[in-house]
């Protein structure tokens, strides 16, 4: 049975994954304060969001299959962009959907908590 999104219209995964591909991509621009909002004072530094990336691969590769086509190694490599992208151009299919649900969690997070003006 094809999954359905809020509007009651059928999930395409390279549709979503191209839109994810947009968050990342304005995402990974952005940086995060390291210690920043600690009540304890201490000053902290800030990285670059992409600098997650191999984290936030790591945990999708966890949780679902990643293909090695796409270049993610456990810890050593890999590419949101290049893992979307590839999803963008693969016949529709809903084996993705878990995936691209757990990414879009992900990066909401990010934009919501850690994301600094």
């Amino acid at each position: 049975m094809a999954k359905l999104n809020k509007h009651g219209r059928r999930r395409d995964p390279r549709i979503e994954a191209a839109q994810l591909l947009g968050k990342w991509t304005s995402l990974a621009q952005g940086h995060v304060l390291m210690g920043g909002n600690c009540s304890c004072g201490v000053a902290g530094g800030s990285l670059r969001i992409e600098e997650f990336e191999q984290q936030i691969l790591d945990y999708l590769g966890s949780k679902h299959a990643l293909p090695e086509r796409v270049g993610y190694e456990r810890g050593k490599s890999g590419s949101l962009s290049v893992l979307l992208r590839s999803i963008t151009t693969e016949p529709e299919s809903a084996k993705w959907l878990p995936v691209l649900d757990d990414l879009k969690r992900t990066l909401e997070s990010f934009e919501e908590v850690h994301r600094t003006t």
